[in-house]
């Protein structure tokens, strides 16, 4: 979903498990604000091609049913010519409201370095077979640990900062390592209400991108 203002984007998608939201600065967006479903597929595409040209300014014009995507390359900007354009449709339906899933006034709260705990999640994340979770103690030190029968387990600790009570939470390892690698800050903050609330995800000092996540139950 993207919500267009005059000075503002926000992005926000979700597949049930997780929500991810991520605010913008634009410049020259409509006077009233616009809120428009993209297919991911389209996203990804898009995606693509900005990574693969760094610098690019992109355009993007909203229609009544369309939305299009100008590329402008660094070394052509205001030309015109070269430019790449990407459009399409958008998606009928209501996207669920996004703003009252977010929680907050959660008390228990963790700081740690983010390539760190990736290295860790990836590392313990391959004893967590077969759908099962990997386990994070908070506390004065943050342990991750995972277990499958007849395969094995893994346990780690890692550096952190805490605030909070001692509290065990567990995700899916994949879903962990999707959000904590979309962060771009060097440390990483967690905020859990307790092991079946969902949890938050940010960037140390910065609110522009917010990944909340499902724990998994343990049994």
């Amino acid at each position: 979903m993207w919500e267009i203002g005059t000075e503002n984007l926000t992005l926000a998608a979700t597949d049930s498990y997780r929500l991810a939201v991520r605010d913008l600065e634009v410049s020259g967006g409509p006077a009233e604000t616009r809120k428009v479903i993209l297919p991911a597929r389209a996203l990804s595409e898009l995606a693509r091609v900005l990574q693969a040209g760094a610098g690019t300014t992109l355009t993007t014009e909203l229609r009544e049913n369309l939305i299009s995507f100008r590329l402008t390359p660094a070394a052509q900007e205001g030309a015109g010519a070269g430019d790449s354009v990407i459009s399409s449709r958008f998606i009928e339906g209501e996207f669920p409201n996004y703003r009252q899933l977010l929680p907050s006034g959660y008390t228990n709260k963790l700081t740690v370095e983010r390539e760190s705990l990736l290295e860790v999640v990836r590392r313990v994340g391959l004893l967590a077979q077969n759908n099962l979770p990997v386990k994070l103690q908070l506390g004065a030190e943050l342990e991750i640990s995972a277990h499958t029968p007849d395969v094995g387990e893994g346990q780690e600790v890692l550096d952190a900062t805490y605030e909070g009570d001692a509290l065990v939470i567990a995700f899916n390892p994949q879903f962990l390592v999707d959000g904590a690698s979309a962060i771009q800050q060097a440390n990483i903050r967690l905020e859990a209400g307790d092991g079946l609330k969902p949890a938050i995800l940010k960037g140390e000092g910065d609110d522009s991108f917010t990944y909340l996540l499902m724990p998994v139950r343990l049994s």
